[in-house]
């Protein structure tokens, strides 16, 4: 059951025990769970109608217990939690903005245009219509209706994903061309479709937000949309495919899923969930040395190595290796020989050496002191 819908069978309950403090408490708790359940991408109308029926509630279970009873404080204590969701939503709605969409003459509103699904969407399709309607209506103070393919309607499509509507349109998308990651920004008349396959689909929406909206983020906590203005776009024909296949920095503040995915980063560390459409991941990422070639093997085959002056292995150490490649190239993977390349397209460790042709004890000495 939704959290509401507890909720509902909650205040039912406290009409039939209105002095029951534990009732009340487990109401206060679920009441809380509702205001703090809004999705970020929800619009300002779901967002709305949850607080409505929460303040309904509310209201009919003060009425149901006495006033000046335990059962009644525990109510109260839910009040500020109440008005604190009411003056977020109010701070929300204020702030949507007024900007204006026209594309090849004509404007695009809630009311001339609707957001098109397939039928079936995959995860990355449906997550991707969702941000465009949110974007928009922070652009426009506009909430565009989510449709898929058969339920028809007048409204002129903005199609997300691999619809139906694209042969009616006269649009060829080559999908195979386009991989995991290319996307098709396509204009047909006063139509839109932005499409793509698993990550594509996504970043068509974030490129026409960005590129022809004028779309910001910045960081995960600074993002800047226009409030005012109007977007007057021609005819687009757009594809594009990354030409690196991996993207990511090492800065933390770049994990995020939502600023990652909006930036189209796709990189080990960020924190990219399949609705996101994933991330490339790989075995280990760096410092693995010893990891992937445990000390002791070493120690075992090459008896005459050091190890910063020690025959040890401590924490932290591994063996040097030399400049020039004293044998032919061989790989490890776990102290194991491997095949020497790429294996699986997650990771390529490949050693210019043997691990029996180390650096000798006189010589690792002198690269000490150097």
């Amino acid at each position: 059951m939704q959290p509401q819908e507890v909720l509902v069978a909650m205040t039912a309950a406290l009409d039939r025990q209105p002095d029951s403090v534990s009732m009340a408490k487990a109401y206060r708790t679920m009441a809380e769970q509702c205001l703090k359940a809004a999705d970020p991408l929800d619009t300002s109308v779901e967002m709305r109608a949850r607080l409505n029926a929460v303040a309904a509630s509310l209201s009919h279970a003060r009425e149901a217990v006495p006033s000046g009873t335990d059962a009644r404080k525990e109510l109260e204590q839910l009040m500020p939690a109440f008005e604190a969701a009411r003056d977020s939503l109010a701070q929300r709605e204020a702030a949507l903005g007024h900007c204006r969409i026209v594309l090849n003459g004509t404007p695009v509103s809630a009311t001339t245009h609707a957001v098109v699904l397939p039928d079936d969407p995959t995860p990355q399709e449906t997550h991707a219509a969702r941000e465009l309607r949110h974007h928009l209506e922070l652009l426009t103070g506009e909430v565009f209706p989510i449709r898929h393919d058969s339920e028809g309607g007048d409204a002129t499509p903005i199609v997300v994903g691999h619809s139906a509507l694209l042969e009616q349109l006269g649009v060829p998308v080559d999908y195979n061309a386009l991989g995991l990651e290319g996307l098709a920004i396509r204009t047909a008349g006063p139509a839109l479709v932005l499409t793509g396959n698993r990550r594509g689909v996504l970043y068509a929406v974030y490129t026409f937000l960005e590129d022809y909206l004028g779309c910001r983020w910045f960081t995960p906590d600074c993002t800047q949309l226009p409030k005012i203005g109007t977007f007057k776009l021609g005819a687009i024909n757009r594809t594009y495919v990354p030409p690196l296949e991996y993207r990511a920095t090492d800065y933390p503040n770049s994990r995020p899923a939502d600023w990652a995915v909006r930036n189209k980063l796709n990189g080990t560390q960020t924190e990219l969930d399949e609705a996101r459409g994933g991330k490339i991941s790989y075995s280990h990422f760096v410092h693995t040395f010893n990891a992937l070639i445990p000390p002791r093997a070493v120690l075992r085959r090459t008896p005459r190595v050091l190890l910063r002056g020690q025959r040890q292995a401590a924490p932290g150490q591994h063996p040097a290796l030399p400049h020039q490649p004293t044998g032919p190239p061989v790989g490890y993977r776990a102290g194991a020989p491997v095949d020497q390349g790429r294996a699986r397209g997650d990771f390529l460790l490949c050693l210019a050496e043997r691990l029996g042709q180390l650096l000798p004890m006189p010589e690792l000495h002198r690269a000490g002191r150097a």
